[in-house]
């Protein structure tokens, strides 16, 4: 659990998010909404704990007067890579020590990890190349399971005023530049 931040620290957070002539609450959710995407992307289930661990890391270094030459959204996911990774190797860390009994055959799983982190980094810089709807389509489209994942590719497709069918083609090829996309980005890895 992270303690909740000083408010001097959040004012100066919410100063650097609404950098620019943007509103400093509409910045913060945006960059909200955003961090608990991407921590959700990369499987981590305390996504909201490690966006306020990302926010707090960054108010902290403003605090510190560290001056930041990237667009304020940029810079927030910057921090929040380093969040995720040091998140994964301490989970990581935290099974091997409850193992106790850990071998070498083990860095097979390890490299796995890491290589599913490679994948889920180029999934998620070509989900940013979609145009903000169809990336929302494609969360949508894919999350959950059963009656309710039935029901919300149901109201998307009424939403585009087509038919499932015709949505489950739209999706298959937007699937499709997504595979491609993330190939592309992999070198071939795939």
């Amino acid at each position: 659990m992270v303690d909740p931040m000083e408010p001097a620290a959040f004012d100066i957070l919410i100063g650097f998010l609404a950098r620019g002539d943007a509103d400093g609450g509409e910045a913060y959710e945006k960059a909200r909404r955003r961090l608990l995407r991407y921590f959700e992307l990369k499987g981590l289930i305390d996504a909201p704990e490690l966006v306020d661990a990302t926010f707090d890391r960054v108010a902290r270094k403003l605090g510190e007067g560290v001056e930041v030459h990237l667009e304020p959204l940029a810079y927030v996911v910057g921090v929040a890579r380093f969040v995720a990774l040091e998140n994964i190797k301490h989970r990581a860390r935290q099974e091997q020590a409850a193992d106790g009994e850990r071998t070498v055959a083990d860095t097979g799983e390890l490299r796995d990890k890491m290589a599913r982190e490679r994948y889920l980094e180029a999934l998620e810089h070509c989900l940013d190349g979609l145009v903000p709807a169809e990336r929302e389509r494609v969360m949508v489209y894919y999350r959950g399971r059963g009656k309710p994942r039935i029901e919300a590719r149901r109201r998307i497709a009424e939403a585009l005023g087509v038919g499932v069918n015709a949505l489950r083609i739209r999706m298959h090829r937007t699937r499709q530049r997504l595979e491609d996309c993330v190939r592309g980005r992999l070198g071939g890895e795939l």
